[in-house]
């Protein structure tokens, strides 16, 4: 597969990007890692995530919303449904975790049991480039 079309598949749910300043987005039961490619390029940040850190994440707008109401509502969603935080640093980089907050406890572990897959606990954090 041509590597151009490869990225262009990857970023699809992600729809209209790079043509205006609206987006549409179009997340059903997507994986994490697609959503945080998006999350990524909406604010051109490198973005890592912890390893265990997974889920189906549905995201869908009807219409097409500003770049900058695209980023809060992915870091909102991600947050307030799968509790998952995202952080961003210093260095041009954000972060995605299990919050810490407890508010979000009771939502991460529904999370965990929804998406079936086993969390791998360490003793030391570690995270993969997305």
């Amino acid at each position: 597969m041509n590597r151009k079309l490869f990225v262009a598949a990857l970023l699809l749910p992600c729809l209209g990007i790079a043509q205006d300043e609206t987006i549409q987005l179009s997340f059903k039961a997507g994986d994490l890692i697609d959503v945080l490619r998006c999350y990524s390029t909406l604010t051109g940040r490198k973005t890592w995530v912890d390893v265990g850190v997974h889920a189906k994440v549905t995201l869908v707008t009807p219409q097409r919303i500003p770049k900058q109401e695209a980023r809060e509502l992915i870091h909102n969603t991600l947050l307030e449904k799968y509790g998952i935080e995202l952080l961003d640093a210093d260095k041009n980089e954000s972060f995605a975790s299990w919050s810490d907050d407890p508010q979000y406890q009771e939502v991460r572990i529904q999370t965990e049991k929804g998406n079936a897959r086993p969390v791998i606990q360490l003793s030391t954090r570690k995270r993969i480039r997305i």
